[in-house]
């Protein structure tokens, strides 16, 4: 090794060993099939496959309609599935009064829920909710329902409102900062609420937004701003509920998994049409969970990929 001194700096210089490289003579049968087991080996620890993947991941599901349209029932719907059940709903709506019509009463033993208001205080029942959501993962709960996020908002606001110094909710009048810290919540309930262990959805109302660019009128989540683009990013599954009135004068509900022209919506089940009856949803989710989940408990499937001959 040579030294070389510079201004006062020792450099230290030295020439690395030659190293040859390995002919393919060298790199026999059994070398290439034990490097091939470990790479193997070495990828199932740590990239899931995509089966894998599916089965262990969560559903994260945002319904959303106009009033009437079906939202809490579908979602009230899962208690009918033993993997979904028991089903915790933040009710926000005050709405949980109108399943009886819908849901069958041997269902209603897996339904619990708590009404969220300020009946008391202003800004309370979101202060109820954060206290809710720290205790809730040890419950025991497999499903947790937000119905709705569009009257939750209300409540965040009457609880910004209050922390700012207005304390008589019939006279709020927001100013930015407000709706920014209004916003904020949200996105740290939504965040929470998406990484935890459980399956989460999440109901919104219907509101009618305009496209700055094109001037056309759509369909749209009615929340607060920016919240309209940012919000869906959170959820895999976003189906919106429809109603139609049949030729016998009855209602028929039905939800839209792919978007139209006026409706957002997208699904990562393959077995959903674009329009499905409401009672058809969760049976082809359900079959669809479950072979996903038969795949992942079998073997990678690994392709033996033979050696060039030498």
């Amino acid at each position: 090794m040579e030294i070389l001194m510079r201004r006062g700096l020792k450099y230290n210089t030295f020439q690395p060993e030659e190293t040859k490289p390995v002919s393919k003579q060298e790199l026999n049968r059994q070398n290439y099939q034990e490097i091939q087991q470990a790479i193997r080996k070495d990828k199932d620890k740590i990239m899931p496959s995509l089966n894998d993947f599916m089965a262990r991941d969560p559903l994260r599901a945002a319904i959303w309609g106009g009033s009437g349209s079906g939202k809490t029932t579908l979602a009230a719907l899962l208690a009918n599935y033993e993997q979904f059940r028991p089903i915790y709903f933040f009710d926000w709506d005050r709405r949980m009064g109108a399943l009886r019509a819908s849901i069958p009463q041997d269902l209603w033993q897996y339904i619990f829920a708590d009404s969220y208001s300020d009946k008391q205080q202003q800004g309370s029942a979101f202060s109820m909710m954060e206290a809710k959501l720290v205790s809730i993962e040890k419950e025991g709960y497999k499903t947790i329902i937000l119905d709705s996020m569009t009257f939750m908002l209300e409540g965040i606001m009457a609880r910004v409102m209050m922390l700012d110094g207005n304390k008589n909710s019939a006279t709020m009048n927001p100013q930015l900062q407000n709706y920014l810290s209004q916003q904020s919540a949200v996105k740290a309930v939504l965040q929470r609420m998406c990484s935890a262990n459980y399956n989460f959805i999440c109901t919104f109302h219907e509101g009618t937004d305009k496209d700055e660019v094109s001037g056309r009128i759509f369909k749209a989540f009615n929340v607060t701003g920016k919240l309209v683009s940012t919000v869906p990013g959170y959820f895999n599954e976003i189906w919106h509920t429809e109603v139609n009135q049949t030729t016998q004068g009855e209602n028929e509900f039905s939800v839209r998994t792919r978007s139209d022209y006026t409706y957002m919506a997208r699904t990562t089940f393959r077995s959903l049409k674009s329009t499905e009856k409401q009672g058809d949803v969760w049976p082809k989710v359900i079959a669809e969970i479950s072979n996903q989940q038969e795949i992942a408990k079998l073997p990678p499937p690994h392709v033996q990929v033979e050696p060039q001959k030498l």
